[in-house]
């Protein structure tokens, strides 16, 4: 009989349509790639009234068996026991990432992941739906992807030169997932969160992005307001994440609600 942790590795890399095989970078992209394509970054749960939690249990069922993705601290926390796993050398760390106004967020706003291959070690994340779509080596000056670090003492600064902007800032000190929780429940509950401000859903590809921002369908330069049924389909089957009638109507009653207030003459 198969061991609960076994199980859960098969569906986990059943999710990602990815086989099982022995660490090694080449295995590592592919891994962080299939994740990025087939497990969206997403933020229904926090407009739906669901708390998150971050234990692994609840983590392994929201994302195998009710196939749903999540935020930060739910996705990198979990692609971490993944690979950990498999047999790699995973640490969890801090990041700050640099606000819409240039100024930095609150110590642990992001959790990213630190994976040691013999003897170098590469950022990974797939919890910040933008940066590198690959393990990205601890090299300053290192380019990849459209990306770059630079360094000054301790602490990193991960730049995205295709956008012209600093993405956000960490050192490699390792943190145990507690140590996120109190930020995770700002961000999951706090008015002030910009996560509760807007719906947010989408994959971060190498070859673009396609994502919900409220009812509206962004792909590439397009834009585009949905109407229920359309918004219903991106969710169920663009996505494959399946919500009840009754959630995605009041998502998406909540989205229309957001924009009258914004556009009243909407």
């Amino acid at each position: 009989m198969l061991k609960q942790s076994d199980m859960s590795l098969t569906l986990y890399l059943a999710r990602i349509h990815a086989p099982e095989a022995p660490p090694s970078l080449q295995n590592l992209r592919h891994l962080q790639e299939q994740h990025l394509k087939h497990v969206p970054f997403e933020t229904l749960s926090l407009h739906l009234n669901q708390p998150i939690d971050l234990r692994r249990d609840a983590l392994l069922d929201k994302i195998l068996k009710r196939k749903r993705g999540g935020f930060c601290y739910e996705l990198n926390s979990a692609f971490g026991w993944l690979l950990q796993t498999l047999g790699y050398d995973v640490r969890l760390i801090m990041t700050q990432p640099f606000k819409g106004d240039g100024t930095l967020a609150p110590p642990f706003a992001h959790l990213a992941l630190k994976v040691r291959l013999k003897g170098q070690d590469y950022l990974v994340d797939v919890g910040f739906n933008d940066g590198s779509v690959h393990p990205f080596p601890l090299l300053e000056g290192h380019q990849e992807n459209g990306c770059t670090l630079q360094k000054e003492g301790e602490l990193w600064t991960y730049h995205d030169l295709q956008a012209g902007k600093p993405l956000y800032v960490f050192t490699e000190e390792e943190h145990a997932l507690e140590a996120f929780q109190e930020m995770c429940h700002f961000y999951s509950t706090s008015a002030e969160s910009g996560f509760r401000k807007k719906m947010f859903c989408g994959f971060q590809v190498q070859s673009g992005k396609h994502y919900l921002t409220d009812h509206k369908w962004v792909e590439g330069s397009s834009e585009n307001l949905l109407d229920l049924q359309s918004f219903t389909a991106k969710l169920r089957e663009f996505f494959g994440i399946p919500l009840s009638d009754a959630e995605i109507q009041s998502l998406y009653s909540a989205c229309l609600e957001r924009a009258k207030q914004t556009s009243p003459a909407l």
